[in-house]
């Protein structure tokens, strides 16, 4: 999958992403850090995610009994994003950090 850092679903520890540009399009294909797809118990925690389109974008129904925490976003144009199908368990008070300026912070479409 080109435009990511890291594409799949599992565990991803303390990884540090940085791309070129919150502004990138790419054609219709926004450039992410970490795109997450029916993934089912996955752990994605202490991850850096600098400077792209989306920092995190999650995809699919099958993201249920995932934790997402302590990941630190900066200089994304969307810190966050679930799309219309991905479902997740309750992600709330989980020490997520975004730092700098963001047009959306966080948000499910």
């Amino acid at each position: 999958m080109g435009n990511c850092g890291l594409y799949g679903r599992g565990l991803w520890l303390c990884i540090t992403v940085t791309g070129l540009g919150a502004n990138i399009t790419n054609g219709g294909f926004p450039p992410r850090a970490l795109h997450i797809q029916d993934s089912p118990d996955g752990m994605y925690s202490c991850n850096n995610l600098f400077d792209t389109r989306y920092g995190a974008l999650f995809m699919g129904p099958l993201c249920t009994n995932s934790d997402f925490k302590g990941n630190y976003f900066e200089g994304n144009h969307t810190g966050l994003r679930y799309t219309p199908s991905a479902l997740s368990d309750p992600q709330s008070l989980k020490g997520n950090t975004w730092s700098g300026s963001f047009t959306v912070g966080a948000e499910h479409v």
